[in-house]
């Protein structure tokens, strides 16, 4: 159940990403589910401009 809700969020985050809706993601997503989903999606081989994930992450929530 979690790894499909997991995969969820994932599909979802990098679909903001392509779109570039940072503040949007970063308003809902968390710093930790940010570096989760980074992980993810680095591990799918999908790749990510660094400099589009720091400042994705930058406008994450802390907590």
């Amino acid at each position: 159940m979690k790894r499909s809700k997991n995969v969820e969020s994932v599909n979802f985050v990098y679909r903001q990403f392509k779109a570039n809706n940072f503040s949007y993601i970063g308003s809902i997503v968390t710093r930790e589910q940010c570096d989760d989903v980074f992980n993810q999606l680095t591990s799918k081989k999908i790749s990510l401009k660094s400099t589009m994930f720091d400042k994705f992450r930058r406008n994450s929530k802390n907590h």
